[in-house]
């Protein structure tokens, strides 16, 4: 994955050059040229103080961890030097000094490289997945690293002109062709999107990384997919070449195609297309899309997933795992892998569905009359598990771990069904510390916990998957213990398999076994059969690296495993029989089927499209069987690691700052433009850095400047910046404006409040001192002004700041939530004691809410609360959502009247909104805006600003509606643009009326 650069750029600069792929890690840039108040990032807290950095020196690598990640910065130095040579002699590029490799839980599910400096960063659980895996994650981001090696001319800024040049879906295609192989869930993808032709667009693909879920697994694995095609078919030579001709002659990817291979790039995506067809039609010959005599129990909606379906043991819940109404979901490589809620809803027991027709959707016959309001239990979850006394589900979820670090914790969610509704809560929190009994050394608590499964026995045991000392092994707790804020747990004594993991534990219902998929990171996994008793592990299936066999499901009679496999490159459902050894494939599937699920003689399981899932259900009875080679279990003593990790130098890490970017920047000051310079300066893990911005006023001659330095080693987080800059002003009956100097020494802390996950960070606190003096520029101050009114000299003052925000609404909620809310307050505060010669307070208050109607219909919220007392500034409303070209005090819009037409020292606006999709998908680019989806709005707006030692408050209304475009500048980066159309609803009769047009940049409230 690729990541914009933390450094303040220009807006243009910043959406156009520089990729923005999906992450779930936050960061802001500042985009404004001339704006120098907290120029600085709000940034990451807590900043974990007590994360012990070191760095381990290779021949070509700097990797970066701290504290139990030893062994696997060990991996990643081994890995990092078997990819450089091929990589650089692939693309021929060749960096000019050492790799900086940072391993962090703070990328969560995620990595990136990062152009300027060369960063790696990588997400510790991705590197130890099935999914990805070290080898592959790490020569996927050094692919990305080379390639930014290989277009550059000089500077570290020319790397980002040839990205220009250069679409994502082919840097992402790329990696992947150096990094990866094609596996089986790459081939579902782009089977299922061929036959149901929705292959994307080259416009779509172009700038797939801003379309959500699917379209952005789709286009990383269609850049992979024509990416191979091309240097396979025409060679793998022209991969280097078509480099060079994008960096020496600085045209985009298309016509260096062309000239390198002879063909323009729509010829070579149709040959691609049709190669395609010919093959997949080859490939589906014989197959069904799915089962037949299936009845299907949840339908998707859209392009929702739903996975994981399993039925309480009573048989009287269903719950599964799903997207719908909740935004999306993480598709990694075509794997599903989840963080989404979980729901139940109530089963029929009149078995009224077995009398349905084979392939119909099943209404009520599956599912109560009140199945519409299924209970939505806890959401972000990867998988969970039924008590088998049916009271409990045990659950993985992301969550913070004790010090705050993003990770995967066990969650409890209560069930019980009360007058024919279900009723659940959760019943444990994340704040207990489980430790291995053995770790007697480090007494490090157990981390990255994954499927859990319970004991049928004794139905209060939980086995897991967890992490110590970066070893995983499977656990047992009784939930009783959880009551303990330290709870010590016992690894199970099984078999030691040294480099491998487990996932998807499944406990035989006599309690004698566990079966689980057992994987190298990167490869797909076996499943294994481990008894209870003397912890001896038998392989029931022995399947090449390429391949998965996954989410086992027991019989009730514990003699038959159920199982997904794609060991014929195709997902499908399997069986494998205790009793006899044999193992029997039950579908022909070419759309892929996973998840399977046995209860009462049916077999639940998903079911794939080329967007989304449903989940569908078969008696077993009426299962085909097919035929499929015989392995016999093969019982294991131990494996070892294959090779040994080589000796590197290991020391303390300096956050030495070096040069980020130092980039031209234009600006406007009182008298008109301005030319500089910006500067940032970070360290490898940015722990501080320092930003500089320098403008001269071609027409004033007058330099203004800011210069901040942020800490963010310490928590919280700590901030100083010196500045002098233009800004608007209003004399303090507010009736006249006029130009001002200010010069500033202001002091922050902030950090997080109330977070469980502390980098997601929604809820922030900031404390702010500061020191300014006014300076009033009299040529802009006009005729006959009283002077007392217009404020000079010092203004020194200290606020405090709280947001919280929780929103979401999918792909497009940047600029089009549907649910959830945002919440602001200010409140500051001048008086003598900081030297100041103003006294007043001012307190802000600013809440909205968005609440979901129907598909992507929503209502939107607003209101806003200010008053003020002493001599300060007045609070301004009125006008539209502007963005003015110079800095101003803030004012809040009140639609269809003038900029800041009503003042006073109270304020109150209420504005509420109908937004409703026009278009969900323009995909058409407009002088190089590539334009996502059209929404609408229509707003009524109330609001006043008074003195209140003068009147009272009126009601000033006003009207209209907006047209709002998701855009894209170069395919990476989304962008908010608005178009609006207000009038008055009130006015006197003597006052003119006139419809305001206007328009912007920005996102809606």
């Amino acid at each position: 994955m690729l990541k914009k650069s933390l450094s303040a750029l220009s807006l243009t600069i910043l959406l156009a050059l520089c990729t923005n792929n999906r992450s779930f890690a936050s960061e802001s840039v500042q985009l404004e040229s001339n704006h120098f108040t907290h120029s600085f990032n709000i940034g990451k807290s807590p900043n974990h103080p007590e994360r012990k950095w070191k760095v381990l020196e290779t021949e070509h690598f700097l990797i970066h961890f701290y504290q139990g990640f030893e062994e696997l910065a060990k991996t990643a130095s081994n890995i990092g030097e078997e990819a450089y040579y091929k990589v650089t002699k692939d693309l021929k590029g060749n960096p000019s000094s050492k790799i900086p490799i940072l391993l962090t839980q703070d990328e969560f599910l995620n990595g990136y490289a990062e152009p300027i400096k060369n960063r790696i960063v990588l997400d510790p659980i991705l590197m130890r997945s099935s999914v990805i895996g070290a080898r592959r994650f790490i020569t996927h981001e050094f692919t990305h690293i080379i390639t930014y090696e290989a277009l550059s001319t000089g500077p570290s800024i020319t790397k980002l002109y040839g990205l220009n040049n250069t679409p994502t879906w082919f840097l992402e295609g790329l990696a992947q062709y150096e990094a990866e192989y094609w596996y089986p869930s790459y081939d579902r993808m782009l089977r299922l999107n061929t036959l149901e032709r929705t292959i994307l667009s080259p416009t779509e693909r172009d700038a797939f990384s801003i379309l959500g879920a699917d379209e952005g697994a789709a286009g990383y694995n269609e850049g992979y997919s024509i990416t191979k095609y091309i240097f396979e078919t025409y060679g793998h030579d022209k991969l280097a070449k078509v480099l060079e001709e994008i960096k020496s002659s600085n045209v985009p990817l298309a016509i260096a195609l062309e000239r390198v291979i002879g063909k323009s790039l729509l010829v070579l995506e149709a040959d691609w297309r049709q190669s395609l067809e010919e093959n997949y039609r080859k490939q589906i010959e014989g197959k069904d899309q799915t089962v037949k005599n299936y009845e299907t129990v949840v339908d998707k909606e859209k392009n929702d997933a739903n996975i994981r379906p399993k039925v309480s043991p009573d048989g009287k819940i269903f719950t599964y795992m799903t997207s719908q109404g909740r935004g999306g979901y993480v598709n990694i490589r075509g794997k599903l892998i989840g963080l989404m809620p979980i729901r139940a809803r109530l089963l029929n027991q009149s078995k009224k569905s077995d009398q349905k027709v084979a392939g119909e959707r099943v209404n009520n016959g599956v599912f109560t009359e009140k199945d519409s309001k299924s209970a939505l239990l806890a959401g972000g979850v990867l998988d969970y598990a039924w008590s088998y006394d049916n009271s409990t589900i045990a659950l993985t979820q992301v969550a913070g771990d004790y010090l705050g670090n993003p990770d995967t914790q066990l969650g409890f969610t209560s069930m019980k069904i009360v007058k024919n509704k279900i009723e659940s809560k959760d019943i444990y929190n994340y704040d207990y510390q489980i430790f291995d009994i053995n770790d007697k050394e480090n007494k490090t608590p157990l981390k990255s916990f994954a499927s859990p499964t319970f004991s049928p026995l004794n139905k209060k045991t939980l086995a897991f998957v967890a992490t110590t000392n970066e070893i995983a092994n499977i656990y047992q707790i009784n939930l009783k213990d959880l009551d303990k804020k330290e709870t010590k747990v016992k690894a199970m004594p099984i078999t030691t398999t040294k480099g491998y993991l487990y996932r998807d534990l499944s406990w035989s219902p006599d309690g004698k076994y566990i079966v689980a998929n057992m994987y190298k990171p990167g490869d797909g996994g076996n499943l294994a059969l481990i008894d209870i008793g003397n912890g001896e592990i038998k392989l029931l299936t022995k399947d090449s690296v390429l391949y998965t066999n996954s989410d086992p499901s027991w019989t009730d009679d514990s003699k038959k495993i159920y199982f997904s496999s794609d060991k014929d490159n195709i997902s499908n459902l399997y069986s494998f029989d205790l009793t006899n050894n044999k193992t029997e494939k039950l579908s022909n599937s070419y759309a892929g089927l996973e998840f399977p699920f046995f209860r009462d003689n049916l077999l639940y399981f998903t079911s794939y499209f080329a967007k989304g899932t449903d989940i569908k259900r078969i008696d077993i009875n009426k299962l085909q069987k097919f035929s499929t080679k015989q392995v016999e279990p093969e019982l294991i003593k131990d494996i070892p690691i294959v090779a040994e990790n080589k000796s590197y130098k290991t020391s303390d890490y300096v956050p030495w700052l070096s040069p980020d970017l130092i980039i031209p920047i234009t600006g406007v000051d009182e008298r008109g433009d301005q030319i500089g310079l910006r500067a940032s300066f970070d360290d490898i893990l940015q722990k501080h850095a320092v930003n500089a911005t320098v403008v001269y006023g071609l027409l004033s001659s007058r330099i203004s400047y800011g210069i901040s330095y942020v800490n963010y080693m310490l928590d919280p987080l700590l901030a100083v910046q010196f500045s002098e800059f233009p800004s608007i002003a209003a004399t303090q009956d507010g009736k006249t404006y006029y130009y001002q100097r200010v010069r500033g020494l202001n002091f922050v802390a902030s950090r997080p409040l109330f977070n469980e996950l502390s980098q997601q960070i929604s809820n922030v606190g900031t404390i702010e001192l500061s020191f300014n003096n006014l300076d009033p520029i009299q040529e802009s101050v006009a005729t006959g002004t009283d002077k007392n009114l217009i404020r000079s000299g010092l203004n020194n003052f200290v606020s405090f700041n709280f947001s919280s925000q929780d929103v979401s609404g999918g792909s497009t909620a940047d600029i089009h939530p549907t649910n959830g809310y945002r919440f602001d307050f200010k409140v500051e505060h001048a008086n003598k004691l900081l030297q100041s010669k103003y006294e007043y307070t001012q307190v802000l208050t600013d809440i909205r809410k968005y609440v979901p109607l129907w598909y992507n219909h929503a209502l939107a919220l607003r209101g806003a609360f200010e008053f003020s007392t002493g001599n300060t500034t007045p609070l301004l409303l009125g006008g539209p959502p502007v963005n003015l070209s110079i800095g101003i005090q803030d004012f809040i819009p009140l639609r269809g009247f003038n900029i800041a037409q009503f003042i006073g020292n109270r304020l109150a606006l209420v504005s509420t909104e109908y937004r409703f999709p026009i278009f969900t998908r323009i995909n058409t680019v407009l002088n190089g805006l590539y334009i996502d989806s059209v929404y609408g709005a229509v707003f009524l707006d109330a609001g006043d600003a008074w003195f209140a030692e003068q009147r009272n408050p009126q009601l000033n209304l006003g009207g209209g509606g907006e047209l709002r475009f998701r855009v894209a500048v170069g395919g990476r980066g989304t962008l908010g643009a608005y178009v609006g159309l207000a009038r008055k609803l009130t006015y006197l009769s003597t006052e003119p009326v006139n419809n305001q047009f206007y328009f912007g940049f920005a996102n809606s409230f």
